[in-house]
């Protein structure tokens, strides 16, 4: 065995040391990266359930079918459900919102809606103190979800945007959303 000077020793061992705190650093690093990434997946996760569960409820249900009969009377709409969709393309812009999951819950209702609103937004827009980012996030998700759409129909854009007639019927659709329920007798439970 060589002869070990003490200086030598401790060059080593402050070499070994040095390495194994560049490891520990890489490693708690690569730990706070995946932590945050899941933590960005659970955000995305809650956010998209927490919009799907909002787009189901009885006061949205209201708003839809609202929305549909001012479309078809062809008055200009008042509806949340612009204010919706225009929240929910900002934070898939954002990239809080996984877009696949988007495309799944909300498509068939973003690229109906959005071209049935549309010529009322850009008279907003275009209004004497209109704002020209009005629902700009509400239109990229339109977009996104058509270009998605084309995408997996192995379509062309134009081929899967829908049809006057399929948005007609969609109003239609939207109109009945809330049926009057029939009050049915409570049932006698024998004890």
């Amino acid at each position: 065995m060589a002869n070990w000077k003490p200086d030598v020793i401790t060059a080593w061992a402050t070499l070994a040391i040095a390495v194994l705190t560049v490891v520990t650093a890489f490693v708690a690093i690569v730990a706070v990266w995946l932590q945050n990434r899941a933590s960005r997946t659970l955000l995305a996760v809650q956010l998209a359930m927490e919009f799907d569960k909002r787009f189901s409820t009885e006061d949205m249900l209201r708003e839809r079918q609202s929305l549909a009969s001012s479309l078809m009377d062809q008055r200009d709409p008042d509806s949340e459900l612009l204010d919706f969709f225009e929240s929910v393309g900002h934070y898939a812009k954002r990239g809080l919102l996984d877009q696949e999951t988007l495309w799944n819950d909300f498509s068939y209702f973003v690229i109906r809606y959005w071209p049935l609103l549309k010529d009322f937004v850009r008279r907003e827009r275009s209004a004497g103190d209109g704002d020209p980012e009005l629902y700009a996030n509400f239109e990229w998700l339109n977009g996104m979800m058509l270009e998605r759409e084309a995408r997996r129909r192995r379509k062309r854009v134009d081929e899967v945007t829908p049809s006057k007639a399929e948005l007609e019927r969609f109003l239609k659709e939207e109109v009945i959303l809330i049926e009057p329920r029939l009050e049915l007798p409570q049932a006698v439970v024998p004890r």
